[in-house]
């Protein structure tokens, strides 16, 4: 899917090591999965697709944080045993953007039909949930998703990420979560940036451009990265992917 360059800071050692002596991961799958998001849909994400650096500067100015409650986020401890939940479309990106620095259990909610299976899911001490829209062509969040929010069961840390249109979010959805983060698209990149931003690889710097809710527009709670390695395209560092591929 994408090609990416190290980026190595203070916790690079730590991440790795967190990685390596990780659990074995486990996962469930309940109902077909959706087809992944192939272009950008809005407008000013669709003019950037060929300037890369831009690109990410956008979405990084567009990731909010909404809710960090505790300071909750960034991850610090990456041993701390993790569920993660997604809901809607396709999630792929951000699971594996996520699993490059631990290895999470996953249980992945696509349909309607599975909803009850929320209800029986096992959590750990940390819940992280992620909202996807629902079809790779629309950035619709579907009604059966964020009810199915409110079956999540509870652990000591609960953290949500909402990737998509946010106009049928309710203040009820996010009450029972420690950290809240919105991300407008689904797009396999913006999925990525998120799971790095999630651990601390890279801050949350973005600013809401209208209000949502209660939260007014230019609202957002910066979150300054740990020093963890992070991951970047090499067009986004001035170089050419395709010289990787000969290595």
């Amino acid at each position: 899917m994408f090609k990416y360059a190290l980026l190595f800071g203070i916790g690079a050692i730590t991440v790795m090591g967190c990685v390596v002596n990780s659990v074995t991961n486990r996962q469930a799958t309940f109902n077909e999965k959706p087809a992944e998001q192939q272009r950008w849909l809005t407008p000013a994400l669709l003019a950037l697709q060929n300037q890369p650096q831009k690109l990410a500067e956008h979405l990084d100015s567009n990731t909010v944080c909404l809710q960090n409650e505790g300071a909750a986020l960034p991850l610090y401890n990456l041993q701390t045993r993790t569920s993660v939940i997604t809901l809607g479309g396709n999630s792929d990106a951000f699971v594996e953007g996520l699993k490059l620095f631990f290895q999470p259990s996953v249980a992945y909610i696509y349909a309607e039909q599975a909803v009850e299976e929320v209800e029986k899911i096992k959590t750990v001490e940390r819940c992280i949930v992620s909202v996807h829209a629902a079809g790779p062509n629309s950035t619709e969040l579907s009604d059966w998703s964020l009810k199915s929010l409110a079956k999540i069961p509870k652990c000591k840390e609960m953290i949500l990420v909402i990737f998509g249109n946010v106009q049928k979010l309710k203040t009820e959805h996010l009450e029972r979560f420690d950290a809240v983060l919105w991300v407008p698209e689904n797009h396999p990149e913006a999925q990525n940036r998120c799971a790095q931003k999630l651990v601390g690889a890279l801050p949350l710097v973005g600013r809401l451009d209208k209000k949502i809710l209660y939260f007014e527009a230019g609202y957002g709670i910066p979150v300054a990265s740990n020093g963890r390695l992070s991951f970047e395209t090499p067009e986004a560092l001035g170089m050419d992917s395709k010289r990787f591929e000969k290595i």
